[in-house]
């Protein structure tokens, strides 16, 4: 417990006649539980335009094989809702 003194004008007058203080300890609780809830929504997809990039270095070279690469891009669309379940409890006071 801490034993400091207020002196602020409520707890000590003007006229230096002190007013008395008493500090109770008491201790409050509330039991709550929390659930998260996730859902996963329809996962959709788009493509994008495919590229066919050459290699500028062997490309002059195409007589007998050539190389080259493929590339696209992927959107994927995950939509994910989240929320949560709260159960408050009841609450607890003691006076000690």
């Amino acid at each position: 417990m801490n034993n400091n003194y207020d002196y602020s004008d409520d707890a000590y007058d003007r006229d230096r006649k002190c007013k008395s203080i008493t500090k109770t300890p008491i201790e409050i609780s509330t039991p709550i539980k929390i659930e998260p809830i996730v859902k996963v929504g329809r996962i959709t997809k788009e493509c994008g335009k495919p590229e066919i990039r050459w290699d500028t270095e062997k490309k002059s070279d195409c007589n007998r094989a050539c190389e080259f690469v493929i590339k696209q891009t992927i959107y994927v669309e995950i939509p994910i809702c989240y929320d949560v379940e709260t159960d408050i409890g009841e609450s607890y006071v003691d006076c000690k």
